[in-house]
């Protein structure tokens, strides 16, 4: 689905203002060379960008040397070296056997240099394995990060025995594309945020990722959250989903697309063609050098790892993910050696269902999931795919299907993935009321054996993930009625109907209100506040103990939601006393269009009120007697009665 005809010139901008952005550094880019290419090369300097996919213990390499008498008295230093690259070993032979100044014994003094090998190789590659040896040395030796994209400055020489021979670049600096600052300019910032106060905004952001999958705009929204994630921190921020659904429903498609827009370290892999060391990492030996070599899943750290056909994996290859999608590092233990990896990579997965179909498309069960529960449980998002049932949405799909191939629009994200950039540095609050409904939203699931406690940990990154995508630095509750929405939609189709939870203070404000209105008195506003506590528990969560109004900010914004109903009024301010009058701007309307001066007059309603006042707070700090205050508030009643009686009679004259 396109994108909306009045955004079409605002995007259009956009789209050239981050191409024009990018030219200078495409400019740069034009001298680094692929992974590819650079093993194709020999005694050349180069620049190489590529992936980190191994790497070796410490060794050490010669720097240089010095060649110095052995007589302390002596102490001459005949020779100092320093090579132009480490060597592994010097077959360097000496002439001179003894000192020329006092003819003692030569000795060799190595400067050594700390060394770590890596192999890289083509993040995007063309079904080719090659990789290229690299040696990293000195202080790039430190903070290897295995699985992310380097470039890599250095000189390429050839190594080996004389029947192999291969390239190795010896490395002079080392840049990680990652570990850089963000290229997006205050001048992108500015047209996003103008974007993000749009109407719709999530309407507009679901038709721009994959728009030649039709339909399925809830799964697309549910891959957009996962891309944008939720700030990490103590609890995991990234959020996993699981497409699970029969054969073509563009499952596969969707999770490629994500790989398109996430970042350049994004992986996809083929779960039946794979196995759980093969997609995590795996410790190998080479001239007796212990090499850590990752899989997709390590490679992909920072970014979103697609996993296709998750269902195909047996029980024991799906177990290797569990540390990595709760923990976001796992260990890998062999030859005596222990690795811990870090793996802050994001899932994205797609199965179909135990038979390839859904029984019942209207009641689906995690029993057709063929994901181990525990696995399962690590999902924040699963989202149900299915077909086109009707014959109106098949006809619907069959007429865009057919749109879409006679246009052949060519699509990009030009506009979505910066957007998506910018939205992960922003760190929303979850302000107190979106939290109480949060809470509550979790308690009925749970009530109902349908969230375990990790579902509240995902309801929370969720909630942020979502204010990221609005560019919004709060969560507030219109937000958490929409995730609450998207998580009903999801659940109906488990045939469970689930509430949304309705705002903390709108429950308070309908508690107290209703309270107020069955009192037959004024009632004092911490007292109604304390009723309403005793009769609700989500009130007493929200409102706390403490209801001074002073001190307590919640219940001061109630006092001003209830002084806008007409039908109530403050008859006193130390304490605040409020009182209930049935219809009183229509009671007071009709008195003043009528003219009445009977018992209703306007003057002897206002007299009761002013001694209403005067009996709840006399100026000496007296406290309130009941007794007259029901009185009085009998008489307005009265007051009230005869000006709708006497309003009948007129009117059947």
């Amino acid at each position: 689905m396109p994108v909306a005809d009045n955004n079409d010139d605002f995007l259009r901008g956009v789209g050239n203002l981050l191409e024009e952005s990018t030219d200078t550094g495409q400019k740069d880019q034009e001298q680094i060379k692929t992974v590819s290419q650079t093993i194709r090369l020999h005694n050349e300097d180069v620049i190489v960008r590529g992936v980190i996919v191994s790497v070796s213990e410490l060794i050490k390499m010669i720097k240089g040397r010095t060649l110095l008498c052995n007589n302390d008295a002596c102490n001459n230093k005949l020779e100092t070296e320093t090579y132009d690259q480490p060597r592994f070993f010097d077959s360097r032979k000496e002439r001179t056997n003894n000192c020329p100044a006092c003819n003692g014994g030569l000795a060799i003094r190595y400067d050594y240099v700390n060394t770590v090998k890596v192999k890289l190789q083509d993040d995007e590659w063309d079904g080719q394995l090659e990789q290229l040896a690299c040696l990293l040395f000195g202080e790039d030796t430190l903070n290897i990060h295995p699985g992310e994209i380097v470039q890599i400055k250095g000189r390429v020489e050839v190594e080996g025995r004389r029947d192999l021979l291969h390239p190795v670049l010896y490395s002079q600096s080392i840049k990680y594309e990652h570990r850089q600052e963000s290229n997006v300019t205050p001048e992108n910032i500015e047209s996003f945020k103008r974007f993000a106060k749009m109407s719709d905004v999530i309407g507009r952001l679901v038709p721009m990722f994959s728009p030649k999958v039709i339909g399925h705009n809830a799964q697309k929204l549910g891959i957009l959250r996962s891309l944008v994630g939720s700030p990490e921190n103590s609890i995991r921020g990234r959020i996993h989903t699981l497409l699970i659904g029969p054969p073509g429903v563009a499952k596969s498609m969707l999770t490629r697309e994500a790989i398109e827009v996430g970042e350049s370290n994004s992986r996809y892999v083929t779960a039946q063609n794979a196995s759980g060391k093969g997609i995590t990492a795996i410790i190998d030996k080479e001239n007796d050098t212990a090499t850590l070599r990752l899989g997709a899943v390590p490679q992909a750290r920072g970014a979103v790892c697609g996993i296709n056909e998750i269902g195909r994996m047996c029980y024991e290859d799906q177990g290797f993910l569990l540390d990595i999608m709760e923990e976001g590092s796992f260990t890998v233990d062999k030859y005596a050696i222990h690795h811990e990896i870090k793996s802050a990579t994001t899932i994205i997965a797609t199965a179909n269902p135990r038979g390839m179909k859904w029984n019942d498309t209207s009641r689906i069960s995690n029993t057709k999931i063929p994901v181990l529960a525990t696995l399962l449980d690590r999902f924040d998002q699963v989202y149900p795919v299915s077909e086109f049932m009707s014959e109106e949405e098949c006809r619907t799909y069959a007429a865009k299907k057919a749109e879409i191939d006679q246009r052949n629009t060519q699509y990009n994200y030009n506009f979505l993935k910066p957007y998506i950039k910018y939205a992960k540095t922003i760190n929303p609050t979850i302000l107190p009321e979106a939290q109480s409904m949060l809470t509550e939203f979790w308690l009925d699931l749970k009530s109902k054996d349908l969230a375990t406690n990790r579902t509240l940990d995902s309801l929370f990154r969720i909630a942020k993930s979502q204010a990221r995508l609005h560019l919004s630095n709060v969560v507030n509750e219109e937000i958490v009625t929409e995730i609450m929405g998207d998580y009903t939609q999801r659940m109906l189709q488990y045939g469970q109907i689930i509430k949304i939870i309705e705002s903390p203070r709108e429950v308070t404000y309908k508690e107290m209100l209703s309270i107020i209105k069955t009192t037959r008195s004024a009632i004092e506003l911490t007292e109604a506040a304390r009723m309403a506590c005793q009769k609700n528990e989500q009130v007493r969560n929200y409102l706390g103990t403490k209801l001074n109004v002073k001190s307590n900010w919640k219940l001061r914004v109630v006092k001003d939601m209830l002084l806008n109903h007409p039908c109530i009024k403050q008859v006193n301010d130390r304490p605040i006393l409020l009182l209930w009058f049935e219809d009183w701007s229509a009671s007071s309307d009709r008195i003043r269009n009528d003219n009445y001066n009977e018992t209703g007059s306007i003057s002897q309603v206002a007299r009761m009120l002013s001694d209403v006042s005067e009996v709840c707070d006399d100026g000496n700090g007296k406290e309130i007697i009941p007794s007259k205050v029901t009185s009085i508030q009998s008489n307005v009643s009265e007051v009230h009665s005869n000006c709708r009686k006497t309003k009948r009679k007129n009117m059947q004259k």
